[in-house]
């Protein structure tokens, strides 16, 4: 659950925002660099990007990879073979970057600061309530950890409640101070646009 909240919630968000196409390019070779701007540039290519990074279809991608490789047999098979592992985590890294992406936009993607908000809270309660049900099942969800054993003096259900409490409480807590940053430069952005229509 750590592995998965430090991809989800930690690497995506400072990824996308530290805006690294601009660095990517430049530490490319020539040819790369042609290629990958060519790409970037393509009206189709845009075209797909900004529809996965519109806010409904980024806050269903992300709440959807995530609920799907919690269901018992998704995330069973995640632990038994190495390549649906790492698809299990590349997918949660790949959503939540399109997640963040749509949150953090700058320029005039901007003006959906509001629904930005939205999204950001409203995630957070949907993984809060995940986190929860982890939390307080009094099942086992994953019978491979109950064939495993215990890890570091914990039952294979202390260790389930432990893992729903880490991405109930600590990634609640990064949506909660997300939205209240988003909500502030909302009502930045609202205060200006007020300002400057008084003064035109």
């Amino acid at each position: 659950m750590a592995q998965h909240e430090i991809l989800m919630l930690i690497a995506a968000p400072l990824l996308v925002a530290a805006k690294p196409a601009g660095v990517l390019m430049w530490g490319l070779p020539d040819f790369a660099s042609r290629a990958y701007a060519r790409l970037a540039r393509a009206p189709r290519v845009r075209v797909v990007a900004s529809g996965l990074c519109a806010p409904v279809a980024a806050w269903l991608i992300h709440a959807i990879v995530l609920w799907a490789w919690h269901v018992p047999a998704a995330f069973e098979a995640a632990l038994a073979n190495d390549g649906m592992h790492w698809a299990q985590h590349t997918s949660f890294f790949v959503a939540a970057v399109i997640f963040w992406w749509s949150v953090l936009v700058s320029g005039p993607l901007a003006e959906r600061r509001g629904i930005a908000t939205l999204s950001v809270f409203t995630t957070g309660v949907h993984t809060s309530i995940l986190g929860a049900l982890l939390t307080f099942s009094t099942q086992v969800w994953y019978p491979t950890y109950v064939r495993t054993g215990g890890i570091w003096g914990l039952t294979p259900l202390e260790d389930q409640q432990l893992g729903g409490l880490i991405m109930w409480v600590p990634g609640g807590t990064v949506f909660v101070i997300v939205g209240i940053v988003l909500v502030a430069m909302w009502l930045k952005e609202m205060e200006k646009r007020a300002a400057a229509a008084r003064t035109s």
